[in-house]
């Protein structure tokens, strides 16, 4: 074999290589649009039991501190669905574009998400602390600080797993990210 045989081997682009990856590439992103539109539903099935819920209660409750903080918490269950609705979904690397144009759209795609998920203290845990809170100093006033230290132990402990998990999630989707091949200017046609 000549040296020159080698170099064109190796310096040759791989269409099929990259047609199968493209493939894989764009299943993992309907998969992920799929999963996506999935857990928004979820999301926002569970904010609107949360919204029944502490609205049901503050309509009923008596005391005047549970009734502000259980409509509290209620407003925060529709803020979050509204996050969701409005924010939760990414846009979608669309399948007709060029292999490189594609693969940057899912590069996109996944740096959004990764995103949203970092904001979630702010939108999904923030909204509910006043309630929170209320609730715990309505605890405190009618049964002490020992009744009281559970329920923010509870909320804490709650609270910083879902925050810690979804920045986890973020890392995750950042490092698939990352792994998406690059291609030069012009290239991926």
């Amino acid at each position: 074999m000549s040296d020159d045989l080698l170099v064109d081997l190796w310096t040759e682009p791989e269409e099929e290589a990259m047609i199968a990856d493209l493939d894989t590439l764009r299943r993992d992103s309907n998969t992920f649009q799929q999963t996506i539109r999935k857990r928004n539903y979820v999301e926002v099935f569970a904010a609107g039991l949360v919204v029944a819920i502490f609205a049901r209660s503050a309509w009923l409750e008596t005391d005047l501190l549970l009734r502000l903080s259980t409509a509290s918490m209620a407003l925060g269950g529709v803020f979050v669905a509204w996050k969701f609705i409005t924010q939760g979904d990414s846009p979608s690397a669309e399948p007709a574009r060029t292999t490189a144009a594609f693969v940057a759209a899912r590069r996109a795609e996944l740096e959004y998400q990764a995103r949203f998920l970092d904001g979630i203290f702010g939108w999904y845990i923030a909204p509910f602390v006043p309630g929170f809170l209320g609730v715990s100093l309505a605890v405190y006033l009618a049964a002490g600080f020992t009744a009281a230290l559970p329920t923010m132990g509870v909320i804490v402990v709650i609270s910083g797993s879902i925050w810690m998990a979804n920045l986890d999630a973020a890392k995750k989707l950042r490092t698939e990210a990352a792994e998406l091949p690059v291609f030069p200017e012009g290239e991926g046609s």
